[in-house]
């Protein structure tokens, strides 16, 4: 709550309490000049009279604002409903006046309504419902809005402006790309990278340093430019030498899904990083390249850390990189069992070609003849459910 609300929440209280004592000093003053009692034996009457009264007005001016809240909510209804008849008719051309309809049956409503209509139609449709905002004077009151200090009116503003797209909204959408409000500046940014309006680079930075929520919003708006991404921006990222900045990046690339080439990859160090380690193995389906490829899963199957050899040997049977068939039958008796486990899963994976090696182990029955009975279990179990089962 902001300092003001709480002055004003102050204020009302005070003159409430105010007019609470002066209403019971007059009453008890009435009450003392015409009854026989004393002045101060009347003063409870004159308390209890006081309240009384005001719990009974208080009554009655609740009861009366809840009948004028039902049919201030009736009438919002059947407006709202005779609303979105008059934009359905304009949106399909069944009409052609809804401006002057709209400013003398519904003036000063509609905003919101018209937006949902706006961004749920495509083509002409919603090229009509944004003209129509434009003579309605909605966008200009976006625009100003946008440029509120307060930030919820600017939120308000810049979601109106972001929904229409017209190039008076991106350009002044481009106004509130530094804003200080980060809700303000994340819509700005996504509706501007969406329309192809602000540089690749400009909004993949932008993501990077913001929270991981905005990460994965901005991630997504980029999506469509992956390839060109990958192709500079990335790997000068990569090779900034700041590993938030590289995991950032990382995060972003595996959120793409997206057949890539990062050939830059090799250049990265993180023998002794696991969780760096991880993040460039969870990329490794994605790469086109299968020589780097193979290359990353073989150095993280040497790793220190277990977490990191258990997403590599689930990233091998994933891939079907049947040439580390020997490296993961090994890795059955790896000293953390998730290693253990998804190298027996990943041998599974690779088809009936290599069952014989998780075979063996349960024959042997080891500690680990578990772990490949299920791994082979559950690869019999996919090779006998129906397509779309």
């Amino acid at each position: 709550m902001r300092t003001r609300e709480k002055v004003r929440i102050a204020v009302m209280a005070a003159a409430v309490l105010a007019g609470n004592a002066g209403a019971v000093v007059y009453v008890w003053s009435w009450l003392a000049a015409r009854m026989s009692q004393s002045g101060w034996r009347s003063l409870p009457l004159a308390f209890s009279v006081v309240q009384v009264f005001t719990l009974v007005l208080m009554v009655v001016v609740l009861f009366f604002l809840k009948v004028r809240r039902q049919r201030m909510e009736r009438n919002r209804r059947e407006g709202s409903a005779n609303l979105r008849r008059v934009l359905a008719e304009y949106a399909t051309g069944e009409i052609t006046d809804a401006a002057s309809r709209l400013r003398r049956e519904h003036r000063g409503v509609g905003a919101e309504l018209i937006l949902e209509f706006v961004a749920s139609l495509r083509g002409e449709q919603r090229q009509r419902l944004v003209e129509l905002a434009g003579q309605l004077g909605l966008e200009r009151m976006w625009q100003r809005q946008s440029r509120s200090r307060r930030a919820d009116a600017r939120r308000k503003g810049v979601a109106g402006l972001a929904v229409l797209g017209t190039p008076e909204a991106l350009a002044c959408l481009r106004e509130r790309v530094g804003d200080r409000d980060p809700v303000v500046r994340l819509a700005a940014i996504r509706r501007l990278a969406s329309a192809g309006r602000l540089d690749a680079s400009a909004a993949f930075y932008f993501a990077l340093g913001d929270s991981l929520y905005t990460r994965a919003l901005v991630a997504e708006d980029l999506r469509s430019r992956a390839a060109e991404l990958c192709g500079s921006i990335v790997p000068d990222a990569l090779a900034s030498g700041d590993r938030e900045q590289t995991l950032a990046a990382l995060d972003i690339v595996r959120s793409w899904r997206r057949s890539i080439s990062l050939p830059q990859l090799a250049g990265l160090r993180w023998d002794g990083d696991a969780e760096l380690a991880q993040a460039v193995v969870a990329i490794v389906p994605y790469l086109i390249d299968p020589v780097q490829q193979e290359r990353i899963v073989s150095q993280a199957l040497l790793h220190s850390d277990p977490s990191v050899r258990a997403a590599a040997a689930a990233s091998a049977g994933q891939l079907g990189l049947r040439s580390f068939t020997e490296r993961l039958a090994a890795m059955l008796h790896d000293s953390d069992p998730r290693a253990a486990r998804e190298a027996a899963i990943a041998l599974a994976q690779f088809g009936s070609g290599t069952w014989p090696v998780l075979e063996r182990e349960v024959l042997r029955g080891g500690e680990r003849a578990g772990i490949a009975v299920e791994a082979l279990e559950r690869a019999q179990t996919r090779r006998l459910t129906p397509v779309g089962a």
